[in-house]
């Protein structure tokens, strides 16, 4: 699982096709649009409810979906170019880190005792966590897409 170990080129999956290669972009960027939509609305509500711990964790989620961004871009164009060492060291190197911080913020975030316990808040930073999941998947699937054959 990708947070436990490396992953290796021979793991990356190279699309076949054009529309292999939408497909993991989307689902990326789906996933990362996610964690910066919930991320903003936490952030939202800390501001409004005085939640310092919140407040941080969030702005520091955030960061690092911003770094994300970027990366994602590195990743799809070295995956469109078939060059899967550099896929792997994207991942291994600043994707995978930052993906980890994400959810070490969220999860701090959760447990936080003045933080919201139940309600609206909590749903969002457990959809954080699950995004960061999805996308960690999708790492681990060597970014194959889920509907496609690859090669």
């Amino acid at each position: 699982m990708v947070g436990e170990r490396s992953v290796l080129p021979a793991e990356i999956v190279l699309p076949v096709d054009a529309t292999g290669m939408s497909e993991i972009r989307h689902e990326l960027r789906t996933y990362l649009n996610h964690i910066v939509g919930y991320g903003e609305m936490v952030l939202d509500e800390a501001d409004s409810a005085g939640w310092s711990v919140g407040r941080k964790d969030m702005s520091e989620v955030l960061s690092s979906a911003e770094e994300l961004t970027g990366q994602i871009s590195n990743l799809l164009h070295a995956l469109d170019e078939g060059d899967r060492h550099r896929c792997a060291d994207a991942i291994n190197t600043r994707i995978q880190p930052a993906l980890l911080r994400i959810k070490r913020f969220t999860e701090h975030a959760s447990v936080d005792r003045d933080g919201p316990s139940r309600g609206e808040t909590a749903a969002d930073l457990r959809r954080i966590e699950d995004s960061c999941l999805l996308f960690l998947e999708a790492l681990n699937r060597g970014l194959q897409p889920r509907s496609r054959s690859v090669v």
